[in-house]
């Protein structure tokens, strides 16, 4: 199979996705009594469970596969009837009553992951009404203090999105994608938080080592979303082009333009970043891309394109927080 391909499937065979369940405890830390006590154990703890258990399940699924079954190479394996390696696996050595267990999990676990999205991104959609993003009618509770009204537009978007994806797979990469382009912010973010929020003799301690973790994620993070290949990059750029013409429009109604803040001076650099990673993975050798940037040196194209954006990002970001310092500092003289 290549170590090429063990990269793509990273973002679109479900393996990052797997390990993103702290995603909704993230979401709903607004309603957590203790977060930071909470927010790490949720985080890493659910890590950690996948971990052991998808690490456990690869020993069991590698140590029982019968050599016949791969002789011809992993990339060929297949079983009688095959409708998932663990369910072929077994019916293969004959235990047919727990392929019915299999099955009855195949259906039970989506849904339960189905619940928890539903009121995680409920509670996404209601903030970006409470923000001005969408219409405050999002913000509408029922009897039941659920907003049903965002659940519903939820829903519906879903739905949607599921339309221009032929499989599981496809739709999957275009997910992770779009939780990455998410995760991308994070390390400009723990850069901006530090430079406000750290005491100046504390900044050159941690500064230097701060920077090197947060560039280090940035460039892992651009890593993921670029394996996803550009024929679900395009969709997610198409999104993204959706999303700030509605944006842009929301703007232009009198009503609104008040209430909406776009920012431009400070986050000029997210269009450029979109536009360069499109650039960079229609480019590439992964999905449906043009193979001009050929695997291995993809891995030094996007380190340049990583610490460009994210050092244009850090200047931008400079500017910003001088004038909030400047603003704090001034809240503590008047104290």
């Amino acid at each position: 199979m290549g170590i090429k391909n063990i990269f793509s499937a990273l973002p679109i065979a479900g393996v990052i996705y797997s390990f993103i369940g702290y995603n909704p405890a993230i979401q709903l830390a607004g309603e957590v009594k203790n977060p930071k006590k909470a927010l790490p154990f949720a985080i890493f703890g659910s890590l950690f469970i996948c971990i052991i258990l998808y690490t456990i399940i690869q020993i069991v699924f590698i140590g029982a596969i019968d050599a016949n079954f791969i002789k011809n190479g992993w990339a060929n394996l297949s079983f009688a009837g095959d409708t998932g390696p663990f369910a072929g696996m077994i019916k293969a050595f004959g235990i047919f009553w727990f392929v019915k267990i299999l099955y009855i999990d195949a259906a039970i676990s989506p849904y339960g992951t189905a619940l928890v999205q539903a009121t995680a991104t409920t509670r996404l959609t209601y903030a970006m009404a409470q923000n001005n993003y969408l219409p405050t009618f999002f913000m509408k509770l029922n009897k039941h203090h659920t907003p049903i009204k965002a659940m519903l537009f939820n829903i519906l978007i879903g739905i949607i999105f599921i339309l221009p994806f032929p499989s599981w797979q496809k739709m999957v990469g275009f997910l992770v994608s779009c939780l990455v382009f998410g995760y991308v912010v994070a390390p400009l973010s723990l850069m901006a938080m530090r430079t406000i929020h750290f005491h100046k003799n504390q900044k050159e301690i941690f500064s230097i080592r701060i920077e090197f973790m947060c560039l280090i994620s940035f460039y892992i993070c651009n890593l993921l979303i670029y394996w996803t290949g550009w024929s679900i990059i395009k969709k997610v750029t198409l999104t993204f082009a959706i999303g700030y013409l509605v944006l842009f429009l929301l703007y232009l109604i009198p009503s609104t333009k008040k209430k909406i803040k776009l920012d431009l001076d400070k986050g000029w650099w997210v269009i450029i970043y979109i536009i360069g990673i499109s650039i960079l993975s229609y480019l590439s050798s992964f999905g449906e891309g043009i193979d001009k940037i050929k695997f291995g040196f993809d891995f030094i194209a996007i380190a340049i394109f990583s610490i460009f954006i994210f050092y244009l990002a850090k200047i931008i970001i400079a500017k910003r927080t001088k004038s909030i310092e400047k603003k704090l500092s001034k809240d503590k003289n008047i104290k």
